[in-house]
């Protein structure tokens, strides 16, 4: 049983429910898989957890930095390096990337607008991490990796908004359009394939 789910069955069997970071961070995920980034608050959260807004506090000062800690349990959730391939070329390795970021921002749309401001955490980190780790195969540098990866976000950005204007114009239409991503890729890779060389490391460049 989760942390919240421990919380929640001990409010319906009447006791003072436990908090801790983990509860109330997972407590925000469930709200904002029901309501979106936008509708969450401190109150809205209490409320959840059958607590006062003041409880909160002893955790979290703000609510930019429980968003912070939220946003990266949701990294955690859906680190984009998940299942990556490791031994097809950096082109395949990229095109899992974007396809896997387009994915999640497109479920959750609601996290777009804080993606430049919020102070990011330790699973943001290990993202970067993986990404310099795979790309130094390419020689590329750990400050280079870092931009390469901010270039594949801002791409997955512009996918996904596509894709949720096209759905707000097809009466709720889920299905991803696949030429969206494809084309997404299609520039990245074509962006960085002087740069990257051979799509195997260790071959020399094209």
């Amino acid at each position: 049983m989760t942390g919240a789910a421990t919380a929640i069955a001990g409010k319906k069997r009447g006791r003072r429910p436990l908090l801790d970071k983990e509860i109330i961070v997972a407590a925000a995920l469930s709200l904002i898989e029901e309501q979106g980034v936008a509708a969450l608050s401190l109150r809205s959260i209490a409320r959840a957890l059958d607590v006062t807004p003041m409880a909160l506090y002893r955790y979290f000062a703000t609510l930019e930095e429980l968003l912070s800690h939220v946003f990266d349990a949701f990294i955690a959730s859906r680190n984009p390096l998940t299942d990556a391939p490791q031994d097809r070329g950096w082109e395949a390795w990229i095109a899992h990337v974007l396809a896997s970021q387009c994915a999640s921002l497109i479920e959750n749309p609601g996290w777009m607008p804080h993606l430049v401001s919020i102070e990011l955490g330790h699973a943001a980190s290990r993202v970067l991490s993986g990404v310099q780790d795979y790309l130094a195969r390419y020689g590329v540098s750990q400050e280079r990796a870092v931009e390469i990866y901010v270039s594949i976000l801002q791409v997955s950005i512009g996918v996904a908004t596509l894709e949720i204007q096209r759905r707000g114009q097809s009466d709720g239409q889920t299905v991803l359009r696949v030429d969206q991503t494809a084309a997404g890729q299609k520039l990245l890779i074509s962006a960085f394939r002087e740069e990257l060389g051979s799509d195997r490391p260790g071959e020399e460049g094209r």
